[in-house]
């Protein structure tokens, strides 16, 4: 699991323990640096009800909650990250809106990976030609992983030969990252 921080924000990682850590339902916030964790936050909430579409491929936010998402990404850009992965989920999506929250989290997010992912996985979903930067540094949502690596078979520089990315490429493309058993 990728972890990125970022200059005057905190990257908070909450990892479920049953038995073992359990990545696959961890969930990230972003919050302006010093504000810290409050967990009767309703975006907290938010984030891990979106978090959960993006892993079953299925946004089942009420309208609220989505607008939500993309306004409150100036106080925890996580929520525009998820919210515009949940966008390209829709059969018609809101590419006037799509473009101004990736602009808006470009702002907030300079240089971020999942950022970068996202403008790949816009252009994929709209059917042109991904174009870019090579992206060095894996995305932390899976999503844009998959766009970064979706959008190497047709831009082969995306993703740097000998890299972290080309190298987790045949455990995400297997469906099994890092999930080997440990030796004792």
């Amino acid at each position: 699991m990728a972890l990125s921080v970022y200059p005057g924000w905190e990257t908070q990682l909450f990892v479920p323990c049953e038995q073992r850590a359990v990545l696959e339902r961890a969930s990230l916030l972003i919050t302006h640096l010093g504000h810290g964790f409050h967990p009767d936050d309703r975006l907290a909430q938010v984030i891990d009800a979106g978090l959960s579409g993006l892993r079953s491929g299925t946004d089942l936010l009420p309208e609220s909650e989505r607008q939500m998402m993309l306004y409150g990404k100036f106080d925890n850009p996580m929520l525009g990250l998820i919210g515009a992965h949940l966008m390209l989920l829709e059969s018609a999506p809101d590419w006037a809106l799509l473009d101004h929250v990736v602009q808006n989290l470009e702002h907030l997010l300079p240089g971020a990976a999942d950022v970068h992912a996202l403008r790949l996985a816009t252009a994929l979903r709209r059917g042109e030609a991904p174009v870019g930067t090579p992206v060095t540094a894996p995305p932390m949502l899976r999503r844009g992983l998959d766009a970064v690596l979706e959008a190497s078979t047709i831009l082969p520089e995306i993703v740097p030969e000998g890299g972290i990315i080309e190298r987790l490429a045949p455990y995400v493309l297997a469906g099994r990252i890092f999930d080997t058993p440990s030796k004792s």
